[in-house]
């Protein structure tokens, strides 16, 4: 949160093409400090408010993806039950790769989904889809 805070504020600074003098009197006149590190979380929140009323707008964030992207459909298809696969619960480690998991089941030797093959990856989506069903039936 601190990071992002200051990132925000020199962000500002560099939008709102302040000079240092200038930043530096509207940072002690708003926090009483001359520096953003030395700020609380209350004091960055209140300068970066203070910014704001000056015609700051903060840009919103990158969405966080819930699967990697993968250029082709099939791709995609396998990363998105994958994905459901996760939520449920049902991998016994939510951070192993679905690569990994595609070798131990012999679907595949190559290290990147995107080097599959056509029949890797229909063989692939088959296993994760029976997968999902067992998973499924077990959790009722």
């Amino acid at each position: 949160m601190r990071q992002a805070q200051l990132a925000a504020i020199h962000i500002a600074k560099k939008d709102l093409a302040l000079d240092d003098d200038l930043y530096r009197q509207m940072l002690k006149e708003v926090t009483g400090k001359e520096s953003a590190a030395k700020l609380t979380a209350a004091e960055r929140t209140a300068f970066l408010d203070f910014l704001g009323t000056k015609g700051f707008k903060k840009k919103p964030g990158a969405k966080k993806r819930s699967f990697k992207k993968a250029d082709f459909a099939p791709e995609r298809k396998m990363y998105a039950i994958w994905n459901e696969l996760k939520e449920m619960g049902a991998l016994n480690n939510p951070n192993a790769s679905l690569i990994s998991f595609l070798k131990r089941m012999n679907v595949t030797d190559v290290d990147e989904v995107k080097w599959m093959d056509p029949l890797q990856i229909q063989k692939g989506i088959e296993v994760l889809k029976k997968f999902q069903k067992r998973q499924e039936k077990k959790n009722g």
